[in-house]
């Protein structure tokens, strides 16, 4: 509640293993006030993580703040799915969604367990992450539209 930020910005209590820090869904503050909310939460995190020296990485995406321990990434993330796929078909293409430069690192995971091709739709602000072994696809649309109308395109409509 520091500094007015429980009004903002509001904990991910979905994720089990990574802390998120994330805008609060429908927040009418300007994204320049989200940022600096942001970068409030990015810093408070990091004195905290150095005064109690705990093993972890911080990451600041375009709307939130994870705190992951280290040894644990997005990319092993997908590389344990993958894994757990692959036990019961055949590797196959794989699309990955993503709206933070962390995102990439699920490019990483899919190539690694030897899912190919990779096609990695950019649903975030600004220029998408430069990644190697994949095709970039940039979707007219972010966050959770972009994500529905990259779906659509590819499964068709269901009905």
């Amino acid at each position: 509640q520091r500094q007015g930020l429980d009004q903002i910005v509001e904990w991910d209590s979905t994720k089990e293993c990574v802390a998120t820090f994330e805008i609060r869904h429908g927040a009418t503050a300007s994204m320049a006030h989200n940022d600096r909310a942001l970068d409030l939460v990015f810093a408070t995190a990091q004195e905290v993580v150095t005064s109690e020296s705990y093993e972890c990485n911080l990451v600041r995406a375009t709307y939130a703040v994870d705190v992951i321990p280290k040894g644990y990434s997005k990319s092993e993330g997908s590389q344990w799915a993958l894994k757990q796929i692959s036990q019961r078909t055949a590797r196959r293409a794989v699309w990955v969604f993503g709206d933070s430069p962390a995102d990439a690192s699920m490019v990483e995971g899919c190539i690694v367990a030897g899912f190919v091709p990779v096609t990695f739709y950019w649903l975030g602000e600004g220029d998408p992450p430069l990644i190697t072994g994949a095709e970039v696809v940039r979707s007219p649309h972010k966050y959770d539209r972009g994500t529905q109308g990259a779906l659509s395109g590819l499964v068709g409509h269901p009905h």
